[in-house]
């Protein structure tokens, strides 16, 4: 688990599980892979205009800016 973190006094608990079952029966997260692709210029300035955003797929510490969450 990243335990990196721009929260002041914040202190991420290194081994926190992940849980395995149940398996999800939705997204966990989304990253840069997950951009638009309908054509390779669509999917070059989706991920242009998503390079500030912090992308995770399931567990991250706190962050105060940037950070974005996929809707199921």
């Amino acid at each position: 688990m990243d335990t990196d973190t721009d929260v002041p006094g914040e202190v991420p608990y290194p081994t926190q599980p992940f849980p395995t079952k149940p398996p999800p029966f939705a997204g966990q997260g989304v990253t840069l892979e997950d951009a638009n692709d309908l054509t390779p210029e669509v999917h070059r300035l989706a991920s242009l205009n998503s390079k500030p955003i912090v992308s995770v797929r399931y567990s991250h510490p706190r962050v105060l800016e940037g950070l974005t969450a996929a809707e199921s």
